[in-house]
């Protein structure tokens, strides 16, 4: 049921950067005492990231959540449709279902996004076709989450195209986007503003 999605408990989202470098230097703290010492700072800025994250995820929930009820009641409002499916896609990572509400929503370039993937994309320029349209999307997005989410589904699809690409200049590019978030995962970057 679509309601189970979204039942929240209230201390989901109570979450505090002390908390995390709490956690994070408790038990290293033990047994390397030098160790937090000479990294506390990367510790806290990790906690800050991390905050930042769970911020952006309670930002998106607030948005989506008077919806979803509009949803179960109406269960072919376009509107709710985009929204819960966007929300439950990019923010949750359930593409399958996100998919599934975006395909009937009316944002039509998520819909056509969602109707390409829904149609099961098998060739290399659908598989391009998709990722370069996620990863353009990421581009103008304004939610930082949205943003990583978006390009991470792209960086999917270009390496799911990769090794079918014959075209050198697509290959390249799908290369180079796929490592680009690669490293924007690593670096924190794909998070911030």
């Amino acid at each position: 049921m679509l309601l189970d999605l979204f039942r929240l408990r209230k201390r989901q989202f109570e979450f505090t950067n002390e908390r995390v470098v709490h956690v994070v230097t408790a038990d290293t703290q033990r047994a390397e005492p030098d160790l937090v010492a000479r990294n506390h700072d990367e510790i806290r800025a990790i906690g800050a990231q991390i905050q930042q994250r769970y911020d952006d995820v309670k930002a998106a929930y607030a948005r989506v959540s008077a919806l979803v009820h509009t949803l179960v009641r109406e269960p072919t409002n376009s509107e709710a449709n985009a929204a819960v499916g966007r929300y439950l896609a990019l923010v949750k990572r359930d593409w399958r279902k996100g998919m599934e509400l975006l395909s009937i929503g009316d944002d039509a370039t998520l819909r056509a996004f969602a109707e390409l993937e829904l149609a099961n994309t098998r060739t290399p320029d659908q598989m391009m076709q998709v990722a370069d349209g996620w990863w353009d999307w990421s581009e103008k997005t304004k939610h930082v989450l949205e943003r990583t989410q978006a390009k991470q589904r792209a960086a999917y699809w270009y390496r799911t195209a990769l090794p079918l690409l014959t075209g050198s200049l697509t290959k390249i590019r799908a290369e180079k986007r796929s490592l680009e978030v690669v490293v924007d995962r690593r670096s924190g970057a794909a998070n911030r503003e």
